[in-house]
C-alpha cells in the first residue's frame, strides 16, 4: 500500500489545478485518471476565459482565473494557446437595464468593461447586422486557451511540483474507517491507496460515486451540440467571443481558426444517464440552426463551410453553479470526514480552475479561501434552500 496525503480523482481542469495547488503547498498527491488527462468533458471545452457574471463572487473568481492563465506561459514555459479577443454580449434593448446593472458590478470589480449602444456597437463592429432593438456590452479582456495543450501543461507542471498523476488508472472505491472518515480509495488494480483526504473532480462521473455512498447532489448531466464552422475569409468580426442572447447562440473563434458554435441554454439539451455511452456527434438541424443564426448576424458566415461538430457532457446543478467543498453526509446533517467535491460547473467552469483549485487547497486545509467564500458554493446549500441566482435566464452566462 502507498500513502499520500490527498487523493484527487479525475484529470480534468478542476482536479489538475488543485493538484498543482496541493503540491506546491509540498503535500503528497496522487492525481488519478481513467483516461487520459482532458479525456471527458475539459479537452471539449470551449475554454472561453471572461469575467461577465452577475455575481460579484463568479466576477472575482472568473478575473483570477483570466490573470492566471494569461499569466502561465511566462511563468511555466508551456505554450497553452493563450489568446485575447474580447468578448461581445448582445442584448435585446427590453435588458438594457440588466447589462447596465451587471457592467457596473463588473467594474467594481476591476474589470475593463463597456456598455455599447446600437450605435457604438455598429461602429466598432461593422461586420456585424445589428439593429436599434441592442444594446451591448464589451470585455475587451475575454479570450481562450487551447484546452488539450492547457490540460497537458497543466499534468506536466502538477509533476514537476512533486503530484504524481497516473493516466489509465481508475479508482473504483472509496475506502473509510468504521467511524465514517475517509482514509484511502481502492483502484482498478486492487491496489489500496492510503490518503488523509479524497477530492472527487470527476465531472459526469460524480454520481458513480456519490449514487454509492447514497448522497444525491441533484446533478444532471447534459448533452450540448457544438458546430464547427471555417469562414470564407477572416476578419475582425469573426475574431471575438459573441453571446448572442436574442438569437440564443454563442461562438468564438477556435485555435485552428474555425469557429465554434453552441446554444447558450442547455435546458432541452439531452439527459444522459451513463457517461461513458452517449452520442458524441452532431445533427444536421443542430448544424443548420448554428448557421441560419451565425449569418444573420455576421453576413461574412452565410458562405461558412461546415466541418460538423460534436457533443459534450455539462454536469448541472439547479441553480447552475458549482458543488466545491465537504461532501454533505447521506444523513442529512453534517458531511463525511475526509471527503471533498469539485463538481456541477454546468458548462462554465474552464475559467474557474485556477480559483477552484486555490481554494479547494485551501479548504481541505481548514482555512477559508482567498478565491472565493466556502459558504457561497458550498455543497450543501441546495439542502440548505440557499440558491445561487442569476440576472440571465440563460444560466450558463452566471
Amino acid at each position: 500500500m502507498s500513502s499520500f496525503d490527498t487523493v484527487i480523482i479525475g484529470g480534468g481542469v478542476m482536479g489538475l489545478w488543485t493538484a498543482l495547488a496541493c503540491a506546491r503547498r509540498d503535500e503528497r498527491v496522487l492525481l488519478v485518471e481513467r483516461r487520459k488527462v482532458g479525456a471527458g468533458s475539459s479537452g471539449r471545452s470551449g475554454a472561453i476565459l471572461r469575467q461577465h457574471y452577475s455575481h460579484p463572487v463568479m466576477i472575482a473568481m472568473a478575473r483570477y482565473g483570466l490573470q492566471r492563465y494569461a499569466d502561465f506561459s511566462q511563468e511555466t514555459g508551456h505554450d497553452i494557446g493563450f489568446r485575447r479577443t474580447g468578448m461581445l454580449l448582445i442584448c435585446s434593448r427590453d435588458d438594457a437595464e440588466m447589462l447596465e446593472q451587471n457592467i457596473a458590478r463588473q467594474r467594481a470589480c476591476g474589470v475593463d468593461a463597456h456598455l455599447l449602444s446600437a450605435d457604438e456597437a455598429r461602429a466598432r463592429f461593422p461586420g456585424l447586422t445589428l439593429g436599434d432593438d441592442i444594446v451591448c456590452g464589451w470585455e475587451p479582456e475575454a479570450g481562450f486557451v487551447d484546452p488539450v495543450r492547457t490540460v497537458r501543461a497543466l499534468a506536466a507542471c502538477a509533476r514537476g511540483a512533486g503530484a504524481t498523476v497516473r493516466e489509465g488508472v481508475s479508482a473504483t472505491s472509496i475506502h473509510r474507517t468504521e467511524s465514517g472518515r475517509v482514509d484511502g480509495v481502492v483502484l482498478d488494480d486492487l491496489a489500496r491507496v492510503n490518503c488523509e483526504r479524497v477530492i472527487l473532480a470527476t465531472g459526469p462521473w460524480t454520481r458513480a460515486f456519490t449514487d454509492r455512498l447514497g448522497i444525491d447532489l441533484a446533478l444532471t448531466i447534459r448533452r450540448p451540440e457544438q458546430a464547427f464552422f471555417a469562414t470564407p475569409e477572416s476578419s475582425t468580426d469573426t475574431q471575438i467571443i459573441v453571446g448572442d442572447l436574442p438569437l440564443g447562440l454563442y461562438w468564438k473563434p477556435e485555435p485552428n481558426g474555425w469557429l465554434r458554435v453552441g446554444r447558450l441554454s442547455y435546458d432541452d439539451d439531452d439527459i444522459i444517464e451513463n457517461p461513458d455511452r452517449f452520442d458524441e456527434g452532431v445533427s444536421g438541424p443542430f448544424v443548420a440552426l448554428c448557421h441560419d443564426g451565425l449569418a444573420t448576424r455576421v453576413p461574412l458566415c452565410r458562405d461558412a463551410m461546415s466541418w460538423g461538430g460534436c457533443a459534450a457532457l455539462y454536469t448541472c446543478t439547479p441553480d447552475g453553479q458549482a458543488l466545491i467543498g465537504p461532501m454533505p453526509a447521506p444523513s442529512g446533517t453534517g458531511v463525511i470526514p475526509g471527503l471533498f467535491i469539485a463538481t456541477g460547473f454546468s458548462g462554465h467552469g474552464f475559467k474557474l480552475g485556477p480559483a477552484v483549485g486555490e481554494g479547494l487547497s485551501a479548504i481541505i486545509r481548514g482555512l477559508e479561501p482567498s478565491t472565493f467564500p466556502s459558504t457561497f458554493l458550498a455543497p450543501d446549500r441546495f439542502r440548505a434552500g440557499r440558491r445561487i441566482e442569476s440576472a440571465y435566464a440563460y444560466r450558463i452566462l452566471g
